[in-house]
């Protein structure tokens, strides 16, 4: 992770604007694709210190092995996906998509 969502949250507190003027985006980590992709999602809201992004990615086509089960790796990307439009329906990200995929990925 690149574990600054904290620093944000501060930062946004400390800089005295409105929250609707200010678009935070994060994105599900690798490590956190599949089965644990709506608990990170919940985590990132937490650190956050908001009820919703604006934007929510899935960060990498794949996870850790990726190479070694690709049909494993599948389920994972269509899990994660399944979670962020959960968060989308819910309120909890405005806007959802992908990063760092290609063509093959979607």
């Amino acid at each position: 992770h690149y574990e600054n969502e904290e620093a944000v949250a501060s930062a946004v507190e400390q800089a005295e604007i409105p929250r609707g003027d200010i678009k935070l985006v994060t994105k599900v980590w690798f490590d956190d694709m599949g089965d644990r992709a709506e608990t990170a999602i919940r985590e990132s809201l937490a650190r956050l210190r908001s009820d919703y992004v604006d934007l929510l990615l899935v960060h990498f086509p794949g996870s850790i092995d990726a190479v070694q089960s690709p049909a494993a790796n599948r389920r994972r990307r269509e899990q994660t996906w399944r979670a962020l439009e959960s968060a989308h329906k819910s309120g909890a990200a405005r806007a959802i998509g992908v990063a760092n995929y290609t063509r093959r990925h979607l």
